[in-house]
């Protein structure tokens, strides 16, 4: 598939030690939205080759966000892996909204890094994986974007409903049990869905080669 795609991963901005640009003010959704566009229209100016996205947990939102702010991109496909499409689908961003900045700052963004280092302690690759993501950004940086998430899930469910381009929405067979009622209202409006067994949130870590596999379909479809 490499001869076929380009493919992109990007650290958004004030994750994975990259800067969070002076004239950015906060993290959000939508800033990161507009770097993503950014980084389309420097690989392709010319804007002729069809783009795919693939957004987890918070890109799922970040995707939803480049289609209001770019409609005319020219999206193909959409891989949505549980992209907080409402409220009850932020779990720890919901956790961390609660505290407040200043509470977050002085003991919620430690007190989170020793809960997740725990887990990694425990043999969770998904929390080794998230452990890292964590050292590598600041508790003002997760505050901002846990909580933008948080305000935009609201209206994001009827966006990636109304989504005319191909798409899917895949799940962990693992965290079904926390957005039951995202799943049952995709289903309720013939969205297609996926789910991925034996994995939770962090689909692609659990369950690399299926999370592909489903991926890749949708690609080549």
């Amino acid at each position: 598939m490499r001869n076929r795609f380009d493919f992109v991963a990007p650290d958004f901005w004030g994750f994975g030690g990259t800067a969070l640009p002076g004239s950015i003010g906060r993290a959000s959704i939508r800033a990161f939205a507009k770097q993503t566009l950014e980084i389309i229209a420097e690989r392709d100016p010319a804007r002729t080759r069809r783009v795919h996205l693939i957004g987890h947990s918070m890109g799922g939102a970040v995707a939803i966000e480049i289609r209001r702010l770019a409609p005319s991109l020219g999206i193909t496909s959409f891989a949505n892996l549980e992209g907080n499409l409402q409220p009850e689908d932020c779990t720890y961003s919901r956790k961390v909204r609660e505290q407040g900045r200043e509470r977050f700052r002085a003991s919620g963004f430690e007190a989170l890094k020793r809960d997740i280092r725990k887990l990694a302690e425990e043999g969770s690759p998904p929390s080794r994986n998230w452990m890292e993501d964590l050292e590598r950004t600041t508790a003002d940086v997760f505050y901002d974007a846990a909580a933008d998430l948080v305000k935009v899930s609201s209206g994001l469910y009827i966006d990636y409903r109304d989504w005319r381009d191909r798409s899917v929405y895949v799940f962990g067979e693992e965290t079904l049990r926390v957005s039951t009622g995202t799943y049952n209202r995709l289903l309720g409006d013939r969205r297609q869905v996926a789910v991925i067994p034996k994995a939770g949130h962090v689909m692609m870590i659990d369950r690399p080669r299926a999370t592909a596999d489903v991926c890749r379909t949708l690609l080549e479809s």
